[in-house]
């Protein structure tokens, strides 16, 4: 296993635990995480906690809306279809173009 030596190079290691961890969708257990970068529990919740405030910290200063104003981003889905009971035999693929309605609508208000 690498580390960082003392003149500060970076080694692979941390190169692929900011890989595993950034790539997670809905997140990454620290045990699961503890055994992808061998490693114990605790380095790599300590090693998740940094990573998650050098990512906070690098988004907190972005924005938009300009100098004094902020601009809030709320999403929702109207219309479509009443959904009906999920019994296997009725079973239909939705994600189908032949089994859409067309009828629903993104609403983005900014």
């Amino acid at each position: 296993m690498w580390h960082i030596d003392a003149v500060g190079a970076v080694h692979p290691i941390y190169l692929i635990a900011i890989a595993i961890f950034c790539n997670e969708v809905k997140g990454k257990s620290m045990l699961a995480f503890a055994r992808d970068i061998d490693v114990q529990y605790k380095t790599a919740f300590v090693l998740a906690h940094k990573l998650r405030e050098a990512m906070a910290s690098s988004t907190k200063a972005l924005g938009i809306g300009g100098e004094g104003r902020t601009a809030e981003i709320e999403g929702a889905y109207f219309g479509g279809h009443i959904r009906p009971e999920n019994l296997a035999i009725d079973r239909i693929d939705r994600r189908l173009a032949e089994n859409q309605s067309g009828k629903r609508q993104v609403v983005v208000a900014m």
